[in-house]
């Protein structure tokens, strides 16, 4: 019951029932973010201010189209005040290989690069899991692109 409560809760910020919802958050995802326990408030559509100064955006806002093997692979990424990538984690998917994804800390590559840097970077794909790479990869290029002002 609890962990429905908590889909719910994260359902509710990424739909964006209210400009004004804040929440503290224990899910697992944002235990893999590093801020389990931090308030969250929504900036808007599919962004979140979080204490310390970081920022947390969903690439389903910013690259609602972008599919994997199971269909969409939306992603969290957390950026600091310095825009560092803190670290990515995902939303709920239906990757049946996302357990490669995390095995082999595909999520990390990104992890201390600028948005811009973020932009451009091309990770190797996981052998097993390239459907999944890819769209990964994707989200996190036209997210960061679209932060910088650098979309096309």
């Amino acid at each position: 019951m609890k962990n429905l409560f908590f889909a719910m809760l994260l359902g509710t910020m990424l739909c964006g029932s209210s400009p004004a919802f804040s929440a503290t958050l224990n899910t697992a995802r944002m235990k893999a973010l590093g801020l389990a326990g931090k308030t969250f408030t929504k900036k808007s559509n599919g962004v979140w201010s979080v204490e310390g100064g970081i920022t947390v955006y969903s690439t389903e806002t910013f690259a609602p189209k972008v599919l994997g093997f199971g269909g969409p692979v939306p992603l969290f990424i957390a950026v600091s005040a310095k825009g560092k990538i803190l670290s990515i984690a995902a939303a709920p998917n239906n990757e049946s290989y996302f357990d490669m994804i995390e095995e082999a800390n595909f999520l990390h590559s990104w992890d201390n690069k600028t948005l811009r840097q973020a932009a451009q970077h091309k990770p190797d794909a996981v052998s097993g899991a390239t459907y999944t790479s890819n769209a990964i990869t994707e989200n996190v290029t036209i997210t960061a692109k679209k932060l910088t002002g650098k979309a096309k």
